[in-house]
């Protein structure tokens, strides 16, 4: 077995913490019972030899504010290059430049590049929102870059803001830089009671800045903001950030999937906001200590407007699901939901998947073989169909197993949506290989 595929096999195993280099074909989706999926390639990102594009967003909405939907991309563009390490030849990953793309539908159904933008910037993520009250929706891009390799002390991150124009253009009326910081999220919402947009960032210092790992940009109008720092714990990197009201005090509170530094676990952890730049950190109590985080998903699985949590955990063993209730305001203790997988859960989305008026779960588990000397690599979709019962009982039932994604993988938790993209009253699928093809699967019940 070559060194390169070695090396692939370990970012496998260790999931979003590193780029999983490895080709996909998104092959034909059927659920035997009830549905049928068509795929189909609706686009391919500009990639070249020897690149792969590690996807960090895929934002379906109405963009463009022409009624139909259009699909966002924010991606890095990561090269494999053979050079020579103490003699031997070993391949290298690094990061060129980071992209972002939106490609709108057209009136026969067919999706091509509207607006394209590149940053410069590494790890770069987006999120969506009015932060202008024109009723069009804005970007804020976020990144970071370093000026040596070899010293993290030049390391900075840089966060911008682009509103919407009437052509469909973006104009960046903020570019400010945070300077010994590495961004890894960000969110945007309503963080303040002013009535406008605000957003949020979340990473981790580097060398000896300032400790702070989240920002609060807080919207003062007039494509004014204002930055300010929450204090949180020591120790922390922010992975991934949500805005969720936690307590239903209807002011946004922060779900952060951390990463503990001196535990090396990944809990996941609250800022409960008082909507007047005040947040409260919650000790990581109810899921401290967990192994590995991989995707999440924030809804109101029990229909009691409190937002619930359900995410995988992984280790070596594999992936197993599970589900934190919230208990008027509060967080109750994980339950595991009955899915439990050899490979490494990947990906998940939440929709309504069979008609039935309730949110369900899809879940892609990546599960590699080996095949005389070669390896492949195929995605499992599992579907978590979720009733409740009339005394607020929840029951889980793995309604679909099947392998859609042969011989390839995608990206960790960022690279597949759901949405109901041809307005026919099913969720459809969009999901973005590490070759940069834009895959569309189109749900039609039978």
């Amino acid at each position: 077995m070559s060194k390169k595929r070695k090396r692939r096999l370990v970012a496998l195993g260790l999931g979003a913490a590193l780029i999983i280099s490895l080709s996909v074909y998104f092959g034909p989706l059927v659920h035997r019972e009830a549905y049928s999926f068509e795929s189909k390639t609706v686009y391919s990102l500009p990639l070249g030899e020897n690149e792969e594009a590690s996807i960090r967003r895929v934002i379906v909405s109405d963009l463009t504010g022409d009624g139909r939907n259009d699909i966002l991309i924010s991606y890095d563009v990561a090269s494999y290059d053979q050079q020579e390490v103490e003699g031997d030849i070993t391949t290298v990953l690094s990061f060129k430049e980071a992209r972002m793309v939106i490609l709108s539908a057209n009136t026969t159904g067919d999706f091509q590049k509207s607006w394209e933008y590149g940053s410069g910037l590494t790890r770069q993520t987006v999120a969506v929102g009015d932060f202008d009250g024109d009723g069009k929706l804005d970007l804020v891009v976020g990144g970071f870059k370093t000026e040596n390799e070899e010293d993290r002390t030049s390391i900075y991150s840089r966060v911008e803001v682009l509103l919407q124009e009437e052509n469909g253009s973006f104009d960046n009326i903020l570019s400010t830089d945070i300077p010994q910081f590495v961004l890894g999220s960000l969110t945007v919402g309503e963080f303040i009671h002013n009535g406008r947009t605000s957003f949020v960032v979340g990473g981790c210092p580097s060398g000896n800045s300032s400790p702070y790992q989240v920002y609060l940009f807080r919207n003062e109008g007039g494509g004014n903001f204002t930055m300010s720092p929450i204090a949180f714990s020591k120790g922390i990197a922010v992975e991934d950030m949500w805005e969720a009201d936690i307590n239903s005090d209807g002011y946004p509170d922060l779900v952060i999937d951390a990463h503990d530094l001196d535990s090396k676990t990944y809990p996941i952890m609250l800022l409960l906001n008082d909507g007047h730049s005040g947040f409260e950190w919650q000790e990581p109590g109810v899921l401290a200590g967990v192994p590995f985080i991989d995707p999440l998903v924030i809804q109101d699985f029990t229909g009691d407007n409190y937002p619930d949590i359900m995410y995988a955990k992984s280790d070596a063993n594999g992936s197993e699901v599970y589900l934190v209730r919230n208990m008027g305001g509060k967080l109750a203790g994980a339950e595991p939901v009955g899915i439990q997988t050899e490979g490494w859960i990947v990906g998940m989305v939440s929709a309504g998947f069979n008609n039935d008026n309730a949110l369900d779960v899809l879940i892609l588990e990546s599960r590699v073989e080996f095949r005389e000397e070669r390896y492949e690599t195929n995605i499992v979709g599992h579907a978590i169909l979720i009733k409740k019962s009339p005394e607020g009982g929840l029951s889980f039932t793995q309604k679909w197993s099947y392998e859609f994604l042969e011989d390839g993988d995608i990206s960790p938790k960022y690279a597949v949506a759901a949405t109901d993209v041809d307005d026919d009253g099913s969720t459809d699928l969009i999901l973005v290989s590490l070759r940069g093809e834009v895959r569309l699967a189109l749900n039609s019940p039978i």
